[in-house]
């Protein structure tokens, strides 16, 4: 496995237009990806800008990871059934995936809630959504996340956490094989 060098202070782009952004911890502690068994701490730091694409990524590394955020399945209902915003959303996703080679895209609600909403006009608009949500991300070869939703600050700390990890192993590990990946 092949790695980057881990900069002094990993840096957290929040694109500005986040109404509710995720609160990121100030280290995080993972595993050397160059050494097994050995936790590193990391210093992070955030920073709000106007992201071109998504709404997270790292400084530095927004070619290599970067995670749009829906914040709830009434949110992709829009983004999805609206010919209007169906198209704006698909640009969306298309300027994410040409211009990352590991985009992601987080849902924050439950897994159940993209089956069963209050929103939903008819029980066919579950499917509707889901299946549309689904070519998208396959078409575009997006990372699909999807954690409930919750309001309190330890819970949301907790999945920024979550996809903190993904970004910063992403961003520092080079995978040109999956023989090498073996025994991982």
């Amino acid at each position: 496995m092949t790695t980057t060098q881990l900069p002094d202070t990993i840096t957290v782009l929040i694109d500005t237009r986040e109404h509710y952004p995720l609160p990121f911890p100030s280290t995080l502690r993972i595993e050397d990806p160059a050494k097994r068994n050995h936790i590193l701490t990391l210093p992070i730091a955030t920073r709000r800008t106007a992201l071109p694409y998504g709404d997270y990524t790292l400084d530095g590394y927004s070619s290599t990871v970067a995670i749009e955020r829906k914040a709830s399945p009434t949110e992709l209902l829009k983004n999805l059934t609206n010919p209007d915003d169906l198209i704006r959303q698909t640009k969306a996703f298309a300027r994410l995936a040409s211009s990352c080679t590991h985009p992601a895209l987080f849902l924050e609600c439950a897994p159940a809630d993209l089956l069963s909403n209050p929103h939903y006009p008819n029980p066919d608009t579950a499917i509707t959504v889901l299946s549309r949500l689904m070519r998208l991300c396959s078409f575009y070869n997006l990372q699909f996340f999807c954690f409930g939703r919750t309001t309190s600050v330890s819970g949301r700390r907790n999945i920024s956490t979550i996809l903190l990890h993904w970004m910063v192993q992403t961003a520092l590990t080079v995978v040109p094989d999956r023989e090498e990946c073996q025994g991982v």
